[in-house]
């Protein structure tokens, strides 16, 4: 991706929408508190 003409736009994608990926994601594991980890690990990325 990042070597397109584009560059790192093309790692671009909303918060809301890695942060329903994440949740999504963890839920299915099953972690408890899942939106909240999710945030988490968008504030350590």
């Amino acid at each position: 991706m990042q070597t397109s003409e584009k560059g790192l736009a093309g790692n671009i994608i909303y918060a809301d929408d890695l942060e329903a990926i994440f949740t999504k994601y963890l839920q299915s594991i099953p972690v408890s508190d899942a939106r909240d980890k999710a945030r988490r690990l968008m504030k350590q990325l």
